[in-house]
């Protein structure tokens, strides 16, 4: 792993902790509006 993806990586992982998020691809799914509305209703 270069250096710049493990710098996403964790960004990714502190945007998503705080969400309640475990992982990271389940914090790529928070671009789509139908996932986004999926969370909030679920």
């Amino acid at each position: 792993m270069n250096r710049h993806a493990a710098s996403v990586r964790n960004l990714t992982l502190a945007f998503a902790r705080p969400l309640g998020l475990g992982s990271p691809p389940e914090a790529a799914h928070l671009r789509s509006p139908r996932s986004l509305s999926d969370i909030t209703d679920g």
